[in-house]
């Protein structure tokens, strides 16, 4: 019960970076123009905040995916099975669920992905040398081959369902 506290309160933690990251990157710029323009203004910016909203939104699918991908990996790995494709996949595919024009999103996804895959990873196999994150992250080009592989296959799905899904809507505005 404490570990899903624990996520959960991570979970909470990452959207906030991730939201505060969105907003860093530009998509809220100031708008200093004569008075005439304002009312086109007001309504950039409303569209603006929508889109920040939406992208929100995606990115809390997107881990509430992973976090689903991360609880089923380990459920599968008590029932002998090794499904590390699970966090990044699911992980995609809550972000997958809302069209998004941007593709920052789908890099952010992918790279969630990969880190998703490697927590998974290390929460179930950690390093016998030392068990910490830190450790682990260090010497992951240690592991197997295979389970580098799984990782970045988990990464790319992560990555590509958003692109994807914002390439299929930025063709349909554009029509």
């Amino acid at each position: 019960m404490l570990d899903a506290i624990a996520y959960g309160k991570a979970i909470s933690r990452i959207v906030q970076a991730s939201c505060q990251i969105m907003l860093n990157l530009g998509y809220h710029e100031r708008m200093t123009v004569s008075v005439e323009r304002t009312s086109i203004l007001e309504a950039q910016s409303q569209g603006k905040n929508m889109n920040l909203k939406n992208e929100c939104i995606v990115v809390v699918g997107a881990l509430i995916g992973g976090l689903v991908g991360f609880v089923a990996f380990k459920w599968l790995l008590g029932q002998g099975f090794y499904g590390l494709l699970l966090p990044g996949g699911l992980l995609g595919m809550g972000a997958g669920m809302l069209k998004t024009p941007t593709k920052i999103i789908a890099v952010v996804c992918g790279i969630l992905a990969l880190a998703f895959g490697l927590v998974a990873e290390w929460s179930a196999f950690p390093f016998s040398a030392d068990e910490s994150l830190a450790y682990f992250l260090m010497h992951f080009y240690d592991l197997k081959p295979i389970t580098l592989i799984m990782i970045v296959l988990g990464g790319a799905i992560g990555f590509y369902i958003p692109f994807r899904r914002g390439e299929r809507s930025s063709a349909s505005t554009v029509n």
